[in-house]
């Protein structure tokens, strides 16, 4: 009986399903040092990797092809970090500066907070109530400007891996690929070619309009708070580009910033804080209606509600990486698990 249960299609598909998701997080966790300096290069390989294939039908050698490819990349990545993290660390010590005015303002919270409970006759201390919000605020503030700082420190740093990376990917992927899925069982041999395609060919689709996606939405942000007037726009827009890559959360995510940037000038006038929050609106707007049906036409097929719970689940172990790579990784959870049971 329990023989006959253990070789039912569900439960061998879930056994598997468990053996590679254990095995990828097993090295996951080994080479969690270099994680991120190797998921971007894994991106570039995927955005690479067509180009290379052009050269290459040119005539030229596969890895002359990689060569002139990085080349591209380093120039043009270098040129444009070269221009913007000066900015962006010039920016973020500017915040730093403002805190102190930031912190006044929401004291100041407690005594706005009395006088509207006074008008309705309700008597109530609200300072002890926004004491410890706003001490939560001044710690959480400063943890997550050093953590920022860190953040693009430590991506300069790692910048370095990076091209030496995608070089190994572009040149031995495809021979560690075959040798793989060649030690597949013949019976399961054209089954793991099918699930590797789907999951290659949406990942491939998805990254890539995500960081045009990601890219316009910071262009379009960082216009809007330079023309309405908030300092650092390019650090806003900087944010807002990158927490647009989380759905859902991140576009509300992306409207506390500019609020604590008017907050940190002190005297707070509501219409520059309605100011910032109109302008996300309005660059969600123009991403909803113009960028996605034309850039992400191809979404994953993922309820919300699966999305979430893995934003929430990957941001507590990853931090803001883990929320950012949730729908790539449960689209491939997706797509593995359901190949693996039709095939079974």
């Amino acid at each position: 009986m329990f023989a006959k249960f253990i070789e039912t299609p569900l439960v061998r598909t879930l056994s598997i399903f468990v053996f590679i998701v254990g095995c990828a997080t097993a090295i996951a966790i080994l080479i969690q040092p270099v994680l991120f300096p190797f998921l971007l290069s894994f991106v570039l390989y995927g955005l690479l990797d067509p180009l290379c294939n052009l050269i290459t039908r040119r005539g030229l050698p596969r890895t002359l092809a990689i060569v002139i490819a990085l080349i591209c990349v380093i120039i043009v990545g270098g040129a444009t970090g070269a221009i913007l993290i000066p900015r962006l660390i010039e920016q973020f010590a500017l915040l730093q500066t403002q805190l102190p005015n930031l912190w006044e303002a929401l004291s100041q919270l407690s005594q706005l907070l009395e006088k509207l409970m006074a008008e309705y006759g309700l008597q109530i201390n609200a300072a002890s109530l926004t004491q410890p919000v706003v001490a939560w605020a001044s710690s959480w503030g400063k943890t997550a400007l050093v953590a920022s700082s860190n953040t693009l420190v430590s991506l300069t740093s790692n910048s370095l891996l990076i091209p030496i990376f995608t070089f190994f990917l572009l040149r031995d992927y495809r021979t560690f690929r075959n040798t793989v899925l060649a030690s597949l069982p013949n019976s399961r041999f054209e089954l793991g070619w099918l699930i590797y395609a789907r999951v290659g060919r949406q990942l491939q689709s998805y990254v890539a309009g995500l960081m045009m996606q990601s890219t316009i939405m910071a262009c379009v942000t960082s216009l809007g708070f330079a023309l309405v007037g908030l300092d650092n726009p390019m650090l806003l827009g900087f944010l807002a580009g990158v927490l647009n890559l989380i759905p859902y959360v991140g576009p509300v995510l992306a409207m506390i910033p500019p609020v604590v940037i008017v907050l940190g000038h002190g005297a707070v006038a509501p219409w520059m804080i309605l100011s910032g929050v109109l302008v996300i609106l309005v660059g969600q707007l123009i991403d909803n209606v113009l960028v996605i049906p034309v850039v992400l036409a191809q979404s994953v097929a993922l309820h919300p509600l699966t999305l979430i719970v893995g934003i929430i689940v990957f941001g507590n172990f990853m931090g803001l990486m883990g929320m950012v790579v949730a729908v790539p990784i449960l689209s491939t959870a997706n797509i593995l698990f359901s190949g693996l049971r039709q095939g079974l």
